[in-house]
């Protein structure tokens, strides 16, 4: 044990190393050695906590589970501290020879943790007599293609007890973690007919919105085409809002504005955040006081709240209505997004005293309200005639559509109108 102390004080006497003052060999070399060491710290670590898993040390002094012990004392996330409370234990009773792979250098903590969720009790003895070719497979093999072989053998060892059908619904899982600035990350696993029917709806929304982005590319060349990603990232809002959009049961949309979401606006600084007070940039904000689904909340400065925002500022069910005839949908031109679909935009901004009539409204499907009317450089430009100018950060410029008709000849490119 002395020995792990003297490391862990090598270890912070080398993070005071100043980078800037090292050639580039030793960057590299630095960065390769560091991960060695990680990684047979990783085997340390591992043994450390089966033997305290098998001793259930933490149980009897702190009344807390291994995993969950090492997350409070080490300030992980739970997860990850079971994930490594899981893998010591099957490295320790059914991966003998693995440890001594990770502290050699012949694969890594990552490496480790999927051969212990492969080797599953049906066929622990089995896998672990394969388990020597796997390693000496995985010094020249791509990660990712390894992990996939390595699955695949252990589904072969397991073809007569692997797959339980009525499981399946158990191993759905879907998690959404706040990250800072208003940022989830979402993770999950579907499997059955989940992962069929959200793979195929997704996909399927995705190239639709790819047709949309080249439309738009088309009329404005300085609107890009996002990357596949980005558009599938759309296409499961699109799909979770158009979802949301209706009662579950009848079929048809909903009549009345619903609270997604509230927005809490601190009255001290006007900084918006959500309702786990995550901070909403104001763009953001701006164009989410457009939407009846959200609702408004104005706290004081200590955080009591002070007024709740109710449905007068958006548009009505008659003035909608009024819309929807004049605009017939989405007035971006090429757009086909029906009434339903759409938010009612106010022009000029409500909270810059803009008025909740027809002149100043719009109709826009949430892709453009969102990737135009409340992008930086763009406007929108009333003609007093019930249509609008669309005019991009370059100068180009596009008249509104309306019932999906073309624009009529008028501004095609040039400088905003004054």
């Amino acid at each position: 044990m002395d020995d792990l102390v003297d490391l862990l004080e090598r270890c912070r006497k080398a993070a005071g190393v100043d980078p800037a003052l090292c050639t580039d060999a030793q960057l590299q070399t630095g960065v390769l050695a560091l991960e060695a060491a990680q990684t047979a710290l990783a085997a340390a670590e591992a043994a450390l906590l089966a033997e305290l898993e098998a001793r259930g040390t933490t149980e009897i002094e702190h009344a807390l589970p291994t995993g969950t012990w090492l997350a409070r004392e080490a300030h992980l996330p739970p997860k990850v501290a079971r994930g490594k409370v899981r893998t010591a234990v099957k490295l320790r009773r059914c991966l003998p020879g693995v440890a001594d792979a990770m502290i050699d250098g012949r694969i890594s903590d990552h490496h480790a943790a999927v051969l212990a969720i492969a080797a599953n009790p049906r066929i622990a003895e089995e896998f672990a007599s394969i388990v020597p070719q796997l390693v000496d497979a995985a010094e020249g093999t791509v990660f990712d293609v390894w992990r996939r072989d390595v699955h695949g053998a252990a589904e072969l060892l397991d073809q007569d007890g692997g797959h339980d059908p009525a499981r399946d619904s158990d191993r759905n899982r879907l998690t959404v973690d706040p990250l800072l600035d208003g940022v989830v990350q979402i993770r999950g696993t579907l499997t059955g007919d989940h992962a069929i029917a959200f793979s195929t709806l997704v996909n399927k929304r995705a190239d639709a919105l790819f047709h949309l982005h080249a439309r738009d590319n088309v009329e404005f060349p300085d609107l890009p085409i996002p990357s596949r990603s980005a558009l599938m990232a759309e296409a499961l809002v699109d799909l979770v809002r158009h979802g949301a959009a209706h009662t579950p049961g009848d079929g048809h949309h909903n009549e009345q504005p619903r609270s997604e979401a509230i927005l809490l606006i601190n009255e001290e600084d006007l900084s918006v955040l959500t309702l786990d007070r995550a901070l909403v940039d104001q763009r953001t904000a701006s164009l989410l006081a457009c939407d009846a689904g959200w609702a408004k909340m104005t706290l004081d400065t200590g955080g009591v709240p002070l007024a709740l925002g109710r449905t007068q500022r958006y548009a009505t069910a008659a003035l909608r209505l009024a819309l929807a005839v004049r605009d017939g949908g989405c007035i971006f031109p090429g757009c086909t997004a029906p009434p339903t679909w759409c938010d009612a935009h106010h022009i000029e901004h409500w909270e810059h005293g803009g008025r909740t009539d027809q002149n100043n409204m719009a109709l826009l499907c949430r892709h453009h309200h969102r990737r135009v009317a409340h992008a930086p450089g763009w406007t929108l430009t009333p003609t007093g005639t019930g249509r609008f100018i669309f005019t991009s950060p370059t100068g180009t410029q596009r008249h509104s559509q309306h019932h999906g008709t073309h624009p009529p000849p008028g501004p095609r490119a040039g400088p905003a109108p004054p």
